[in-house]
């Protein structure tokens, strides 16, 4: 395991850690519009891009680096890199033509086509590594001024699909996207992430185990490929009561589906 993730573990022994807070509502607050996320870059693209927040870190750096700053000044121990959707899958959904307002689906060929789009993986994995880079440039900086360490959470986010579910009513066993997509969807993002410099992987606002299970899959992966080793927490999205994930599956059942990576931390929101 990494030094810092070994750093990390020995602090959460000794206290309450600190987590940042929501990106994407902070971004809101600086009133920026369309013009803005898209900047030259990306002042031709058909569909609109503002809620592609994650977007902002390269076309708003700036804005993106001072609200790492404001968390870290408020008193934040870990931030998270600016990376939800930061996978060709979710990038897709601001990038890629809808087949549906075609009378097409979306389905596991389209998908295909997702996985393998160079344009979209390159993309997300300037998205990943610039946003780790940038929060591991504050994290440091903010350390070295007050000489308490801060750390960099990797940021794994749901996406926009269900492995578990259909969208279908009159065909149950229908998926859009297959386990392998979404896992390779995934190890892209994870490679990124590790490059620009986080000390640990968060699987956050996990809303289906199976995603989940992609995703930890992925992380696995890499880590045995490259031969490195990270901390990883997970965080799930539970529904009213807090006693399933929005996908109706039980916090127990997550929690059995996830046990043997022995993660970090596990949290539910």
């Amino acid at each position: 395991m990494s030094s810092r993730g070994q750093q990390l573990e020995a602090l959460l022994k000794q206290r309450i850690v600190i987590l940042d807070g929501a990106m994407g509502t902070t971004i809101r607050t600086y009133g920026m519009k369309e013009a803005d996320i898209r900047g030259q870059r990306f002042a031709d693209s058909k569909k609109d891009l503002l809620n592609n927040g994650d977007l902002f870190s390269i076309t708003q750096p700036a804005m993106i680096c001072d609200i790492h700053r404001r968390f870290l000044e408020a008193g934040a121990d870990i931030i998270e890199t600016n990376t939800f959707s930061a996978t060709s899958i979710g990038q897709s959904e601001f990038f890629v033509d809808d087949p549906r307002e075609h009378g097409g689906r979306k389905d596991p060929a389209f998908y295909q086509k997702i996985i393998e789009d160079k344009s979209l993986n390159d993309l997300a994995w300037e998205i990943n590594e610039t946003s780790a880079r940038q929060c591991r440039e504050w994290a440091d900086r903010v350390a070295n001024a007050d000489g308490k360490p801060r750390f960099v959470a990797g940021a794994i986010g749901p996406l926009t699909v269900s492995l578990s579910n259909s969208p279908d009513a009159d065909d149950a066993g229908f998926r859009v996207v297959t386990f392998d997509q979404v896992k390779q969807a995934y190890i892209n993002q994870v490679r990124a992430l590790i490059k620009g410099g986080s000390d640990f992987l968060l699987v956050e606002t996990i809303f289906d185990s199976l995603n989940a299970k992609a995703a930890l899959v992925a992380i696995r992966e890499v880590f045995d490929a490259d031969k490195i080793r990270l901390p990883v927490s997970i965080s799930a999205a539970v529904g009213r009561g807090g006693e399933t994930m929005i996908s109706a599956q039980t916090v127990e059942a997550l929690w059995n589906a996830v046990k043997h990576i022995q993660p970090l931390s596990i949290g539910l929101n």
